[in-house]
């Protein structure tokens, strides 16, 4: 029967899209190559009427395929990847249409809303709502220096540096200036067209704390507590664009200590 690792296995493909029972045959076909209903229905522990049922409609998502033999039907399972492609282009196209869809929505402008997010996992749900939101677009903000940066978030901000490459995001920003820092701004790592960073002395600026500024948003990060809080609110990024303004006219030229 189903052991700790085949419910683990379950749980990620429903988080693809299939319903538990889908799940439970769509791993049974896995591990047996190639099976008639009747074995389906056997290893899965389902009802065979069920079975044939909802091997229809796996079918139809392309997640099954029949193999037809003289004497029985059979199926098979489509390679997991496809499941993942599909997966992944489904919710591609669900964010492009993500600003569109927030326009449609009726909200008090008057309510200042606010979200937390803890852990890797949280900020980078954070990152994703930016790119959403500024694909090809611009947005400043006032960097951390790297001291405090726990190791998982650290090797987070190269995933996400390529992410804003490929979705042509640019982005202005002021950062705490030292040996990681300055290192980080010489490699050009980024083309300078989408990241333009000036370096403050520390006995000028030093934070361990991001503050990044985006349409009518604010969101705010503790790298050393991995947590972030996103804020809607124009008055609040208006106000703190102006300042950022005011410190990158005064930090004189690019990547300059």
């Amino acid at each position: 029967m189903y052991d700790d690792n085949i419910m683990d296995l379950q749980s990620a493909i429903q988080n693809l899209g299939l319903t538990e029972k889908e799940a439970k045959i769509y791993l049974a076909l896995l591990q047996s190559g190639q099976s008639t209903a009747y074995q389906i229905a056997k290893k899965s522990g389902l009802k065979k009427p069920t079975t044939y049922v909802i091997l229809d409609g796996l079918i139809e998502r392309g997640a099954v395929r029949k193999i037809l033999k003289t004497k029985a039907m059979q199926y098979k399972a489509t390679d997991p990847v496809e499941l993942f492609v599909t997966a992944r282009s489904r919710v591609q196209q669900a964010e492009s249409v993500l600003p569109e869809l927030r326009a449609l929505a009726k909200s008090d402008n008057k309510v200042v809303q606010a979200t937390y997010y803890e852990g890797v996992s949280g900020i980078r749900e954070m990152y994703n709502f930016l790119m959403a939101e500024m694909k090809g677009k611009e947005y400043v903000g006032f960097y951390a220096h790297e001291k405090d940066t726990p190791k998982e978030l650290a090797n987070y901000w190269n995933d996400l540096n390529e992410e804003l490459v490929r979705n042509k995001i640019k982005r202005r920003a002021v950062t705490p200036i030292d040996e990681t820092t300055k290192r980080y701004i010489e490699s050009r790592a980024i083309p300078r067209e989408l990241a333009d960073i000036k370096g403050l002395p520390k006995n000028v600026y030093d934070s361990n704390i991001s503050i990044e500024i985006f349409n009518q948003y604010t969101q705010i990060i503790s790298h050393r507590y991995e947590q972030g809080i996103l804020i809607q609110n124009p008055d609040i990024a208006n106000t703190l664009r102006m300042v950022f303004e005011i410190v990158w006219k005064a930090a004189g030229k690019s990547s300059e200590a």
